[in-house]
């Protein structure tokens, strides 16, 4: 029981420090420091930096189930999700947009060590499914590569910077224009 609070405690420190600063720009000592622990144990649980900075990406949400429409709705069920921030489940369960993911992953995106593994996280989490979504379609990968970059864009735009033309504009319209 006390490991799964260190190991806890070491994830905790960080998510909060690579929110805060790059990849490049954190150390094991830092994380540690942060958590209460020695910086043994952050290699102890995880191997290593990259192990740990690969672990916080581990828990993302599965996010399948917002590509499990008919093609004719995919537009209006990706338009909903970005400007409202979650979706329901079937099961009821809300399935969020994590802007601290997102912060995390802008902030270490120019470190050539990290990039690797934000690449994979993407293509496996977000593009992977989509993909097979967009599986009969003409052209699948191009699209699945517009409407990722597209939804990521508005997600930055609307959701973590509050662009003045986003927040003034009429939700429902932006929802039909974007499907």
């Amino acid at each position: 029981k006390k490991s799964e609070i260190t190991r806890e405690a070491i994830l905790e420190s960080a998510r909060e420090l690579f929110q805060q600063k790059s990849y490049d720009q954190v150390g094991v000592r830092e994380i540690a420091s942060r958590a209460g622990v020695d910086a043994a144990m952050v290699n102890r649980y995880f191997g290593s930096k990259m192990g740990l900075f690969d672990e916080l990406f581990s828990e993302l949400e599965d996010y399948d189930e917002l590509y499990d429409v008919p093609l004719s709705e995919l537009g209006e069920r990706l338009a909903r999700f970005v400007i409202e921030g979650e979706l329901r489940t079937r099961a009821g369960a809300t399935l969020p947009i994590r802007n601290d993911r997102t912060l995390t992953i802008l902030r270490s995106v120019g470190c050539q060590e990290a990039l690797p593994m934000l690449r994979d996280v993407i293509a496996k989490r977000l593009t992977a499914p989509l993909l097979r979504a967009l599986a009969d379609e003409e052209q699948a990968v191009e699209k699945a590569a517009l409407i990722v970059s597209s939804c990521f864009g508005f997600i930055l735009i609307h959701r973590m910077i509050g662009a003045a033309c986003v927040m003034e504009a009429d939700r429902d319209t932006v929802k039909d224009l974007l499907s």
